[in-house]
């Protein structure tokens, strides 16, 4: 899958600095806090072909972390009025 930009983003994620184009890339984002109070990031992704031959497949997406601490995080595709599919 790869990072794409989307409408309301306010926010670029820079790559961290000791690593090449390869391994990282820039990513946009919007962030802001919720309802609750909680802040929080919200990137979009476009799945490749593949990625959709692997999903209709019944493949599970991945979610891979850099990191010592898994953070809260949630995953979810849009419907025609941009609202979330839980």
């Amino acid at each position: 899958m790869l990072p794409i930009d989307f409408e309301g983003t306010n926010l670029i994620l820079s790559k961290p600095a000791n690593m090449t184009d390869e391994q990282c890339t820039a990513l946009k984002a919007y962030k802001g806090v919720d309802n609750d109070g909680f802040p929080f990031f919200v990137t979009a992704w476009q799945p490749s072909k593949e990625d959709i031959e692997s999903i209709n497949s019944g493949k599970p997406i991945m979610l891979k972390i850099l990191g010592t601490c898994f953070p809260p995080v949630a995953l979810y595709t849009l419907d025609e009025n941009n609202n979330s599919n839980d």
